[in-house]
């Protein structure tokens, strides 16, 4: 049975042909459906108000973000490019985030190593995180349109270009895959001379103040939308606070005591439909997430299997070079002994051969003196002996 178009005539037959149903029954089902109907008229003039002045509640908000570390804008970057588990957004609307300029961490990671000075501060700020929203009303009002929220998107993005310069606009995100759709973007705080200079725009209250004071100006104003209190003592949430403030898991709908007496007799009413559609969306979403949890816990498994493995290889090519390096060792110092038994026995050699030769020359010079003087042998009378 379909949706009840006049639940009071509907209930009202319902109460009257309904078996064992008796007159208590039926006056509690009037009664419900009469004090339905005067709160809905006393509530109209109400909504009526709320939808003519959605604008008028509405702020402009710009949050704000100093990363100090690749390893923080690589973890920021994962959630904003959804490589990570995001609970709070409904994967079903994630394609309809929209991506400007680097679209995954390893490339905006990429991006800001080629803009980074070589010569920069150990704790300088390499990046700036920029959160643009507005109040929930401005994007779920009835005049809201999508264009609308497109162009205010649009004109934050071009301030904020102006602010640093394009080329230091390294990425932008719109997300309008939860509860309240917002703009990230990162930006690198160059200024004019190409230093890191976050004080340049960031760099006290004053400055923070008149950030949003030209926020406002350049693109709040343009959009109805107003301006934080001036100058309050309020102290603004950062961003991961203020972004987790924003993820609020919507409620199912309650339903009325009429819709319940309707439901109890197999009748559906269209709160009843709504009911049962949100619950299929939410039940839907959870599975969706529970197997994107599932798939991203596999895929860190297999990272880490891959990173033991790797370590694995790593440590058996250490321990090979090493046993090298030890063989080689070896080896060496066996080619050094035998140089020596080698340098010994030539040094043995050459002294074998210098005491010969010293031998020969001295038994040669011996033999040439005992030569000589038997050729001038003179007798004792003085005469040359006669020859024969």
């Amino acid at each position: 049975m379909g949706p009840l178009k006049g639940e009071g005539r509907s209930c009202f037959a319902l109460c009257s042909t309904g078996s064992g149903l008796g007159r208590t029954t039926l006056r509690t089902a009037q009664s419900v459906v009469s004090t339905r109907c005067r709160r809905g008229a006393a509530l109209a003039g109400h909504s009526l108000l709320r939808r003519d002045g959605w604008r008028e509640m509405s702020f402009c908000i710009l949050r704000t973000k100093k990363l100090k570390t690749i390893s923080a804008v690589a973890r920021s970057a994962r959630h904003t490019f959804r490589e990570d588990a995001t609970p709070n957004a409904d994967p079903i609307r994630t394609p309809t985030n929209r991506l400007v300029g680097q679209k995954s961490s390893s490339s905006l990671i990429g991006a800001l190593r080629a803009l980074l000075p070589e010569k920069r501060r150990k704790d300088a700020v390499l990046a700036i995180e920029y959160l643009v929203t507005a109040s929930p009303e401005f994007f779920h009002g009835e005049g809201n349109t999508t264009l609308t929220r497109s162009s205010f998107f649009n004109a934050a993005l071009e301030f904020l270009r102006l602010k640093h310069g394009q080329k230091n606009i390294i990425s932008a995100a719109v997300h309008l895959d939860e509860t309240t759709p917002h703009l990230v973007v990162y930006a690198v705080p160059l200024n004019a001379t190409g230093k890191l200079c976050a004080k340049d725009f960031l760099g006290g209250r004053a400055k923070l103040s008149q950030l949003q004071t030209d926020f406002h100006g350049n693109v709040g104003s343009r959009f109805g939308l107003k301006r934080g209190v001036q100058g309050s003592r309020a102290k603004h949430q950062d961003v991961k606070k203020f972004y987790a403030a924003i993820q609020v898991q919507p409620e199912l709908k309650s339903l009325s005591p009429l819709d319940k007496v309707a439901e109890a007799f197999g009748i559906k009413t269209a709160a009843v439909h709504a009911r049962e559609q949100q619950e299929s969306a939410l039940l839907a979403h959870s599975q969706v997430y529970s197997r994107k949890s599932m798939m991203t816990v596999k895929k860190d498994q297999i990272r880490l299997a891959e990173v033991a493995n790797f370590e694995k290889r790593r440590a058996a090519a250490i321990s090979d070079q090493m046993v090298q390096e030890s063989k080689s060792m070896d080896q060496v110092q066996t080619e050094l002994e035998a140089t020596k038994i080698e340098v010994k026995r030539a040094l043995q050699m050459a002294s074998d051969y210098y005491n010969r030769n010293q031998h020969l020359r001295l038994t040669n010079t011996v033999n040439e003196n005992s030569t000589q003087t038997k050729n001038h042998y003179v007798p004792k009378n003085g005469k040359p002996p006669l020859a024969r």
